[in-house]
């Protein structure tokens, strides 16, 4: 697109309550930015929506002149397409209504929300839903993706917590969606991401939830096996109330921790018990004594903090590459892997994640949503994370080395893990069923694939 910014908006005649911002204004540069450092894209215009309104007349207007149209909420996709070059991004960012119903233990959240953001408002009624595993995300973005996060053994997915949406099609026409209005739409949008529509407003089923017994306990590189061998044999036999992820990481400089082992690298088992402390202190004794940890730092504490515990791993603006793929069983041999890769894993960042499912997650019937890998044992995701540029090509290298390795050991990919690796990869992240039954939603919604700047699924006949 030729145009400038300043021509587009003497053209337009959308009023908004929010602010467009062109490469002009001053606000320009930070607006344009992502939490992915590598992502350096030029927008023509960036529509701050501030209502549904808003969002519903840019949209046509982007519509109308043929503009390259991006959504974002928080920004965090890894490949960057909440922004685009010469076209217009539509920010979510100023639509953080959050309004609470503690009697029906319910919430409908502006999609602009972050998910810090979302449980703040909740926990001042006791109130929590399945969240991000960094508070920093978008709670649009991840619940439309699936939503793996802390408390999804006890309650299932973010989108398995999702009673309905606002959403503004690509005609402009604002719908809620839910399991009596536009059901086909309300499935598509519970795993299919953001390819059927712009979503504005997320209505949530909450639970009583106050404090959790979580934390990690700390083991060396070296008692790693013998760790991840337990866990292959008993992780889906767990508690339900009790989420886990085990993540091989450079251990920080925290002052809870010894100051020996600052830099070091260690399998971290992250734990998050939604539950009675006393319950929650069996549930974890196993996992606390399955060789003499490194490290400690099992606490109770109130569910927000617990959520926000690890953003130092994912600070804004850092550089980031990620893979990711699910694993249906931990063989000797992924294990080897995993602990061999340690050994040269970029510092001080990166991180080797498994999240550890079954539980509420695999009692939904897999045609219940759009998400379709209920059945795995594990997501894995490998996670560059690098602040100087210097160090893109060694952090680059060593991510491909460890997946070309991995990758014959996983089948398909979440989402909300995956990068910028085509349309054939996308297609992976769903069964073949799901993935034809999306086409043809898709078809229904957005036949011209006016929201295609995502993990795109074109609709069906294209």
């Amino acid at each position: 697109m030729s145009e400038s910014g300043g021509s587009l908006i003497a053209e337009s005649t959308v009023t908004l309550s929010g602010e467009i911002i062109t490469p002009d204004d001053d606000a320009y540069e930070a607006a344009r930015r992502v939490f992915n450092g590598r992502i350096d894209r030029r927008p023509a215009l960036i529509v701050q929506c501030a209502t549904a309104d808003d969002a519903a007349q840019a949209l046509r207007f982007a519509r109308d002149r043929g503009l390259p149209l991006s959504v974002r909420g928080g920004g965090h996709d890894v490949a960057g397409r909440s922004v685009n070059d010469g076209g217009m991004v539509l920010d979510l960012s100023l639509m953080k209504r959050l309004e609470v119903d503690p009697q029906a233990r319910t919430v409908r959240a502006g999609a602009g929300l972050l998910w810090r953001e979302f449980d703040q408002g909740t926990h001042r009624h006791r109130l929590a839903a399945t969240g991000a595993p960094f508070s920093s995300v978008g709670l649009a973005g991840f619940t439309l993706g699936g939503g793996l996060g802390w408390l999804m053994r006890r309650y299932g997915l973010g989108c398995d917590n999702l009673l309905g949406v606002r959403i503004v099609t690509a005609e402009g026409n604002t719908l809620r969606a839910d399991a009596r209005e536009h059901p086909d739409l309300f499935w598509a949008v519970r795993g299919g991401g953001g390819n059927f529509g712009l979503v504005t407003e997320l209505e949530f089923r909450l639970h009583p939830l106050r404090r959790v017994l979580g934390g990690a306990v700390l083991y060396s590189p070296g008692d790693a096996p013998q760790v991840l061998a337990w866990l292959r044999d008993h992780a889906l036999a767990l508690p339900e109330e009790l989420t886990i992820m085990a993540s091989f990481v450079t251990v920080p400089p925290f002052p809870l921790l010894p100051k020996a082992i600052y830099g070091a690298s260690a399998l971290a088992l992250i734990a998050c018990y939604a539950g009675s402390a006393r319950a929650g202190r069996r549930a974890l004794k196993p996992l606390r004594d399955l060789a003499r940890p490194l490290a400690d730092l099992i606490v109770s504490l109130p569910y927000p903090r617990f959520q926000q515990a690890f953003d130092f791993y994912v600070p804004a603006g850092s550089l980031n590459y990620w893979r990711s793929g699910y694993l249906w069983n931990l063989t000797d041999e992924t294990i080897a892997l995993l602990t061999e890769f340690a050994r040269t894993m970029p510092r001080p960042l990166a991180h080797m994640d498994l999240h550890f499912m079954g539980g509420a997650v695999a009692r939904v019937d897999r045609e219940a949503t759009a998400f379709s890998y209920r059945d795995a044992f594990a997501a894995l995701s490998l996670v560059t994370t690098w602040t100087d540029p210097a160090q893109t090509d060694a952090n680059l290298a060593w991510a491909e080395d460890l997946w070309r390795a991995l990758r014959p050991h996983t089948r398909g990919v979440y989402v909300n893990f995956l990068g910028d690796e085509g349309p054939a990869r996308v297609r992976e992240a769903y069964h073949p069923d799901t993935y034809a039954r999306l086409a043809q939603v898709k078809r229904r919604y957005d036949p011209d694939n006016v929201f295609r700047h995502n993990q795109n699924i074109p609709p069906a006949g294209d």
